[in-house]
């Protein structure tokens, strides 16, 4: 037993002794993996930025669901970039990232405006049904320009959108609500009526609907044609039901009978129907005709119908022959009046999502750096050329809250800027600074009278092995004594 303990030792001391570093830079906390040169076995993951230690030999990592392989190779540190990828938009719709031939399933997923860390290679990008070919590149930020398109009306119906050849669904949203989409043509349906639209990027593209409201009874379907009666079908609804249609000429059926009718843009327009009551006499189906004896229907039972108005004939139906009965009737239109119209309007722009400019993970290091360049005290880096901690009062401050002093620490939310102002801190020199004579940093407790906090930027503290450790601490004040306790939810371990 013992033999085998010191030949795991010697094997591990072994395994890391021929392990190099490894690191996958990004933006954010993103989690990378790392497996064997088949994919097959896990070798570990760490997150972004965050290195790793591997023995020399071929590997693959992936980042979001995509592989690529790497070597690690001796006495060298490993180092793959990633880039961005984002597509420019409101927040409001998702994204799709395939490989670049699209196959099967997608690597991972967006909302526009929100940004996904790759590995360098060329994807596919898949906005509502539409594929765009990007190329991510190391350290590079690919943004995918969109644009808006939207049908305004009443909300009341669905619009389609169809590709260029009116043959492919793609989406589908209610009047006076956005889509996003890829820069190019369109065909959209609303209710059967249709238009082309062409999309551009970052633009905001509007179609404008009426609607039809045919007053009845609630007994039967008007049905929409074209402006003729012979041209494609478009829709159907109850009476007394409003409709959604683009601006154009129409023929509306009620019962065999129509009525053609005109949609203007942003307004309502009303036809009323009547009721056609059939004589107590007429018990058999009958054919329904004009004045000029045109069959415009046959019914199969003698319920009343609705129809717009006019003189019309029936003639009863019995044994093959009309010559039962005939009738003249006059349908007389109701004088009901529709509800009051649902204003139209402007579909609104949602709240705009944050910003799609967020820096690499190298740009916020930088920006970091920039700021204690241009104000190292701001960093907490004091130059006193007369030794005597001038600059140190307002240090203090800063540290405490960085925000009051015009410090953006963090903005990727990734330690990214933090980790430049570190660096400045740890070496002003590296960043380029000089400090004169002798640097003194005085570091100060701060009591908040409101939370009863006190807020020690760092405390040192001694291990049992005598080795010292340093912590920004926060204190818990008791009953407005002096006796304090430590929040140890928010102990911090800092570098000196």
């Amino acid at each position: 037993m013992f033999k085998c303990f010191i030949g795991f030792f010697l094997l591990s001391t072994s395994y890391l002794a021929n392990a190099e570093t490894f690191v996958v830079l990004g933006t954010g906390q993103d989690t990378y993996h790392v497996y064997d040169e088949f994919g097959r076995d896990s070798k570990g993951y760490s997150t972004l930025n965050k290195e790793m230690q591997l023995p020399v030999g071929n590997y693959v990592v992936r980042l979001n669901s995509y592989n690529q392989p790497f070597s690690i190779q001796t006495g060298q540190k490993t180092t793959i970039q990633t880039g961005t990828l984002t597509v420019s938009g409101i927040g409001l719709d998702t994204f799709y990232v395939y490989d670049k031939f699209a196959n099967c399933c997608g690597l991972t997923n967006a909302l526009t405006n929100k940004v996904i860390n790759l590995l360098p290679d060329t994807y596919t990008v898949r906005l509502r049904g539409i594929d765009q070919l990007v190329k991510v590149e190391s350290g590079q930020k690919t943004i995918v320009q969109a644009g808006l398109l939207s049908v305004a009306g009443i909300g009341l119906d669905e619009y389609k959108i169809y590709d260029s050849f009116n043959q492919t669904n793609l989406v589908n949203n209610t009047t006076n609500k956005w889509v996003e989409l890829f820069a190019g043509d369109y065909v959209v349906r609303l209710n059967g009526s249709w238009k082309k639209t062409t999309v551009k990027e970052t633009e905001k593209t509007v179609l404008t609907a009426g609607s039809v409201f045919v007053v009845g009874y609630g007994l039967n379907n008007y049905d929409v044609f074209g402006d003729a009666i012979i041209s494609s079908y478009y829709s159907a609804r109850s009476t007394n039901k409003e409709m959604e249609l683009f601006a154009g000429n129409y023929n509306i059926s009620v019962s065999y009978t129509s009525s053609p009718v005109t949609i203007q843009e942003k307004q309502r327009t009303i036809l009323k129907t009547g009721l056609l009551k059939v004589p107590d006499t007429v018990t058999n189906s009958f054919n329904l005709y004009d004045l000029q004896n045109n069959e415009l229907g046959r019914w199969l039972d003698s319920k009343p119908r609705e129809m717009f108005g006019g003189t019309y004939k029936i003639k009863e139906y019995e044994g093959g022959y009309f010559n039962k009965s005939e009738h003249t009737i006059t349908v007389v239109s109701t004088d009901a009046n529709p509800p009051a119209p649902i204003t139209p309007s402007t579909p609104l722009i949602p709240n705009t999502a944050t910003s799609t400019t967020l820096p690499t993970y190298n740009e916020a290091v930088n920006a970091g750096i920039a700021k204690c360049k241009a104000d190292p005290s701001v960093c907490g880096i004091s130059i006193t050329t007369n030794n005597d901690g001038s600059t140190a009062e307002g240090m203090a401050k800063c540290k405490a809250d960085p925000t009051s002093c015009g410090i953006v620490v963090n903005v990727n939310n990734d330690g990214s800027t933090a980790d430049g102002i570190s660096q400045c801190k740890a070496n002003p020199s590296s960043c380029g600074i000089s400090t004169t004579g002798t640097t003194t940093v005085t570091i100060h407790a701060t009591y908040d009278f409101n939370t009863g906090e006190v807020y020690i930027p760092m405390l040192g503290v001694a291990d049992l092995f005598g080795t010292e450790h340093f912590y920004e601490v926060y204190l818990k004040q008791k009953d407005k004594t002096l006796d304090f306790s430590v929040d140890v939810s928010r102990l911090k371990p800092i570098s000196k």
